[in-house]
Formats: C-alpha cells, structure tokens, sequence
C-alpha cells in the first residue's frame, strides 16, 4: 500500500486546502490539486501514513508537521536584484528621499525567501554610501518558512541566485569557494531575519514605522480576504510617505484603495501620503 501511489481525493484536498488558507492565508485553487499531492505524497510515505485524510488529522494536531507542510507548500523563486526597475527605483528615488526624513530608513522585506532581497537592498545602500551619500538603515527580511530563513541567514548561494547581476557586485560582496558564493559579513549584518506569518494579527501589528515595504509575489498564492487584510497591516506599518512596491504582475486595484498610485518606467510604486 504504502509503495503505491497514493490518492488526493477532492474531499481531502478541500480539507487541506481550506486548512493551509486558515493558518497561512495561502490560497489553492482546484487546478492546484496537483501541486498539493505532488509536495506532499512523499512525506505521506515516509511517515507510512496511508492516505491524506489521515495526514490532514496529524497536522491538525501536530505543529511541528504543520511546519513541514507549509514550508514544503510554500514556493521560494527568487534572484539577487530580481526585476531591475524597482531595484532602480529603490536605489535613484526611494532611499534619497525617505533617508532625508528618516534616521535610520526602516525597510522591510515580506516574504523574503532565502534572502536575496533585503541582501539587494543592503548592496544598494553601500553603492549609495560610496557615494557619499550616508543612509543609515534598518534591514527586516521575514518569511514563514524557515528553512529558507536558516538559508537566508548563512548567506551561502549557488549561480542560480546570480541571474542578473553585474560581476562587480559580485566580486565586492561575496567570497566564491567552488560553487558558493558566500555573502560578506558586511552585508550579512545589516540584515535582521524573522519568522511572520503575515495571517498572523498579533505578530503583523508589532511591525510599525517603515519607509519601505516590500512584498513581491507574495500575495498571489493568498485568498481575496487574506490578501485585504495583510495589504491593510502593510499599510498601518508604514509611515506616511513610505512606499510599499508589489510584483510586477500585481495590483492592489479591487483590494485596497488607500494607496497613491506611483507610475515610473516599467514599474508601479504604492505611497502612503
């Protein structure tokens, strides 16, 4: 039995399904089914757990298996200065002009994954301090899983991370052994990792007073009212006259109109005014 394929029945999916939405906010659609059976099924066997009815009932009452499943649900695609345009955004209109009202720039990185993003960001602010431009900052990444945390924090990457990136940059902040590349403690330490689920309230509502917001390709995998309801606590964490900046291929229109609208060439910034 156990060698066999096993069975993700639509009764089982919804059960798991609405149970991920409940504690994560992530959202399943039905032609997702797939990608549920296809993450899951061998832990199902490697626990000889026989179908996934039962395996819903272990990590309705087992949080360290909860853990497991999300983090093998959750989807970590990202890159060092993924989508150029908010990069540059970030690097020639954000930092200059929130650094002259704020000390230190308060910057948060939702859904950070493995840390390529608030990494970016830290490289930006020291090609900015070459500059002489002196910004001092506060670098939040957060993220649910936190296995991608552990991988965020040891700041060790392979090429795949490196898609777009301009060799000196490279060169200036990581240390290549083999095929590591290993982040520079200088960079390392301006950022502070944490778990957040961002469904969580109580968590959500301690973060406050940020310049900048990120959360790139987050809230798609999210259901209509948890993406509302995590939009609105991005909102009350920034400060007014902080920007918040979505993926590409996201849009707050028909979820949250409290937001300026900010047009710039080949990107859409969200203000807070």
């Amino acid at each position: 039995m156990l060698g066999a394929d096993i069975m993700l029945t639509d009764e089982e999916f919804l059960l798991i399904r609405d149970y991920v939405y409940a504690q994560t906010g992530m959202y399943f659609k039905e032609n997702k089914k797939y990608l549920i059976k296809s993450r899951l099924s061998n832990r199902l066997k490697s626990l000889r757990i026989n179908s996934f009815k039962d395996y819903y009932y272990k990590v309705k009452f087992d949080r360290n298996e909860l853990i497991y499943m999300i983090n093998a649900l959750t989807t970590n695609e990202t890159s060092f200065f993924r989508n150029p345009h908010h990069m540059r955004e970030i690097r020639e209109r954000i930092l200059p002009e929130v650094y002259k009202k704020s000390s230190p720039v308060k910057i948060w990185s939702a859904g950070c994954s493995s840390g390529e993003e608030p990494y970016s960001i830290a490289m930006i602010v020291k090609e900015l301090e070459a500059k002489n431009m002196r910004i001092s900052v506060d670098i939040v990444g957060s993220d649910i899983d936190e296995e991608v945390l552990k991988k965020a924090r040891d700041g060790v990457y392979t090429r795949n991370s490196f898609r777009s990136v301009d060799p000196k940059i490279i060169d200036k902040y990581f240390e290549i052994d083999g095929t590591k590349y290993i982040l520079k403690n200088e960079i390392k330490r301006m950022v502070q990792f944490s778990k957040i689920n961002l469904v969580d309230t109580l968590k959500m509502g301690m973060m406050k007073n940020f310049d900048l917001i990120l959360c790139r390709n987050v809230l798609i995998y999210f259901g209509m009212e948890a993406r509302k309801q995590v939009i609105s606590h991005f909102y009350r964490a920034l400060k007014p006259g902080g920007y918040f900046i979505l993926g590409h291929s996201e849009t707050l229109h028909g979820v949250f109109d409290g937001f300026k609208v900010v047009h710039v060439p080949g990107a859409v910034l969200y203000k807070k005014e």
